[in-house]
């Protein structure tokens, strides 16, 4: 049997034939990211740390991150125990210094533990709870003894600056038992913010072993109204300030032009009086020279 195609009619079948190839492999790799009941994205750990060190007294963040969780839970237990000390978003240890804390639509699940202590050490373990297998990642607490240094703020860069130049402020705060979440910024009472319209800038990076928050302010271009007091301040307690000035620098070379001039001046008076003085005593040696002429003369 002899069929005979149009042109268009091939091109359609090709189409078609293509759009379900492609229907295709979107189902096959769809059904690779589905579980074996095809009813939701199978729970996988993403990767965070292991094995964390916190000091004594301070508070302990194990962290523990679940993509694709869907409807299931995660819980904590410590390892060898039967009874869990977190499940989802609720807490049933004894000890009233574990917590949860899990931001909503975020993949964490960080177990915390206040004020930590030495007997708070060990293995935990976070779980995420299905019907074919219980997921489990283990972490390990270790809890030390060190002395934390005295709580210390400073803040650095230069306080003069001339009008267009960049002012730039560093604040550091160190010693905090536990590290403080941001560093307020403030001129003269009002709380600063990263403003691209103002030519503001403010960063931030932290040290968790050395208990170290640094944040830099930036003004790119500083004006006249910038002259103030800039005040850093982590908490109550860590607060310190610096007062910057913004020069005119046309104002600041006139009045080095003016000071020259004024020197200057001072100098040529005082070479003047030095070349009267030594007239005087030139004109002195004259008349006596004149007199003992005459003297010897008569």
């Amino acid at each position: 049997m002899d069929i005979t195609m149009s042109p268009i009619d091939l091109i359609m079948v090709m189409t078609r034939t293509l759009i379900c190839v492609k229907l295709l492999a979107i189902g096959i790799s769809t059904a690779f990211a589905y579980d074996r009941r095809g009813n939701s994205p199978y729970p996988e750990f993403l990767p965070s740390e292991t094995n964390v060190t916190f000091n004594r007294g301070s508070v302990a963040l194990l962290p523990c991150s679940v993509a694709n969780l869907g409807t299931k839970t995660v819980s904590w237990r410590r390892h060898g125990q039967v009874y869990p000390l977190t499940v989802g978003e609720m807490t049933y240890a004894e000890d009233s210094n574990y917590d949860v804390r899990h931001i909503r639509n975020s993949p964490e699940w960080n177990l915390m533990i206040k004020n930590v202590q030495p007997h708070h050490a060990g293995v935990y373990e976070c779980q995420v709870s299905t019907k074919d297998k219980d997921l489990r990642k283990f972490i390990t607490l270790n809890v030390v003894d060190n002395s934390s240094p005295k709580p210390d703020i400073k803040i650095y860069g230069k306080l003069h600056v001339d009008r267009d130049m960049a002012i730039v402020l560093v604040c550091n705060a160190t010693g905090s038992r536990d590290p403080a979440d941001n560093i307020d910024w403030f001129k003269d009472g009002q709380k600063l913010h990263t403003d691209s319209d103002r030519k503001i800038e403010i960063t931030e990076s932290y040290s968790l072993s050395a208990k170290t928050i640094t944040s830099k302010l930036r003004i790119t271009s500083a004006s006249m109204d910038d002259t103030g007091t800039y005040i850093c301040r982590v908490s109550d307690v860590q607060v310190t300030s610096v007062k910057v000035n913004v020069l005119n620098a046309e104002s600041s070379l006139k009045d080095k032009r003016d000071h020259k001039e004024e020197s200057l001046g001072k100098v040529a008076g005082n070479t003047n009086v030095v070349h009267t003085s030594n007239n005087l005593h030139l004109l002195a040696i004259v008349c006596c020279c004149v007199s003992l002429l005459f003297s010897t003369i008569r």
